[in-house]
């Protein structure tokens, strides 16, 4: 038989939504017609570990304080694995195999956000800019983007062409992880009597709207004792949300349970998910939530690019504080609006597969690998 392509994936954010996102499309079938390997900037074993039979090999590049570590040891991997074709899911493996002359390579680059240096106009944010646009340039590429929006901001501040291919979800293995043997493996919180919770995930970014969400909470728990609210995530804004919580005295409604392999327990033990996001590339947490059946309450910048509707979520004006909190309460007090907000998202989430998102990308791979290539075998 002869040799599977092989695909390099490159990822920058091992705390975020794309590690779940590519472990699962690494488990379709579709994708198993390639050897895969993956690099990983600024991760730990654990995050490779959820890899474990999907990949043919992974290493962990440090990029701590620049990234002269990437510089020296990409070549040693680019040289061992010898892929036929990068797929890198930030703008970083572009830059580097770029100025490592690697630009022979077909490069497949997935946008993840509507990322705000696209816009800005500070000095720092421009050289990004400009250093991307030269690396793009130079590099044997093509670029998809995980939503319209994302999309329609790479080609106004690039000029190029991108490609719109939406996340999936695996709505089968979510549900395995919530409530099957794999979801001894995650952490469990036992719910008191009555108790409602109020869950969100994701990064401690300024972006996910944390800091609105605790806020929230210190008037709604005087309004609703029952209520408690569970963060999902680890980030740089864990020191500043602590002392927030704190500040408020919401040591005992909001609990900071850090980064979880498997949050997927955590969720279904949960009544309502909280997406308060200043802005997302698609909002993949939310549409997990929803295939577990959480009704959700939406910030602006969560329902766009998941084309949320009221039919669907409660979905907010604005993102103040004193929206999320009207938002959540009109949940806490109305069972019956939840119930079908439930039942709607179940149904919601169905028109995301994960299928789906991973045909797509096989045909990128094969438009962009030689034609010589096969694409059968597997690791």
């Amino acid at each position: 038989m002869s040799k599977a392509p092989v695909i390099l994936h490159f990822v920058h954010w091992p705390v975020s939504g794309i590690i779940a996102l590519l472990r699962a499309l690494l488990a379709n079938s579709d994708m198993r017609r390639y050897r895969h390997y993956l690099l990983l900037c600024e991760g730990d074993a654990e995050h490779l570990k959820v890899f474990d039979g999907l990949i043919a090999e992974g290493a962990i590049l440090s990029a701590t304080g620049n990234g002269l570590t990437i510089a020296r040891q990409l070549p040693t991997y680019l040289r061992r694995w010898q892929p036929d074709l990068v797929h890198s899911h930030s703008f970083q493996p572009s830059f580097w195999t770029a100025l490592l002359r690697q630009q022979h390579l077909p490069h497949l680059r997935t946008i993840h956000n509507c990322y705000p240096y696209f816009k800005q106009q500070s000095i720092g944010s421009r050289i990004k800019r400009a250093l991307e646009r030269w690396a793009l340039a130079r590099s044997n590429t093509r670029t998809v983007a995980v939503s319209a929006e994302a999309s329609a901001w790479f080609a106004e501040v690039y000029g190029l062409p991108v490609t719109t291919l939406v996340n999936g979800v695996d709505g089968e293995a979510i549900k395995l992880a919530a409530t099957g043997d794999n979801a001894g493996e995650a952490l469990v919180i036992e719910k008191t009597a009555g108790q409602v919770v109020a869950v969100s995930c994701g990064r401690l970014h300024s972006q996910k709207g944390f800091d609105i969400a605790v806020s929230a909470m210190a008037g709604l728990s005087k309004r609703f004792p029952q209520l408690v609210l569970w963060i999902i995530g680890e980030g740089e804004q864990r020191a500043a949300l602590a002392a927030q919580i704190s500040e408020l005295g919401l040591s005992d409604k909001v609990k900071l349970l850090g980064h979880q392999c498997n949050p997927y327990a955590l969720l279904a033990q949960s009544d309502i998910y909280l997406a308060a996001s200043r802005y997302e590339g698609f909002g993949l947490a939310t549409l997990e939530a929803m295939t577990l059946g959480l009704p959700v309450v939406a910030a602006p910048g969560a329902v766009s690019p998941l084309k949320l509707n009221h039919t669907v979520a409660v979905c907010l004006e604005s993102l103040t504080v004193d929206g999320l909190a009207a938002g959540v309460a009109e949940l806490v007090d109305n069972n019956e609006r939840r119930w079908q907000l439930a039942e709607q998202a179940k149904r919601f989430a169905q028109g995301y597969s994960i299928e789906d998102t991973a045909s797509a990308y096989v045909q990128h791979y094969t438009a962009m690998l030689p034609s010589q290539l096969t694409t059968s075998g597997s690791i």
